[in-house]
């Protein structure tokens, strides 16, 4: 089983995650954040989408395709 396995999304769908506009300024993805922050695989979530430099889209580990840009540089808080 994979981490995936587990994650609170596959029971949603991905359309809350990868919508087929990026909404305005952050607010726009609270449903998908919110969701990300109770799920019990965010971590590793977020780890995966940063180790394979999934940063162009959408919502994974809780974080935005524009903060884990930021992550990525090392500019994130």
């Amino acid at each position: 089983m994979s981490w995936r396995d587990f994650a609170l999304c596959a029971e949603v769908g991905g359309d809350l995650f990868f919508p087929d506009e990026e909404p305005a300024g952050e607010h726009g993805w609270a449903d998908a954040v919110k969701i990300c922050n109770a799920c019990p695989v965010r971590k590793a979530c977020l780890l995966d989408a940063l180790d394979n430099g999934d940063n162009d889209w959408g919502v994974r580990g809780g974080k935005t395709a524009g903060a884990r840009r930021k992550m990525a540089k090392g500019t994130a808080a």
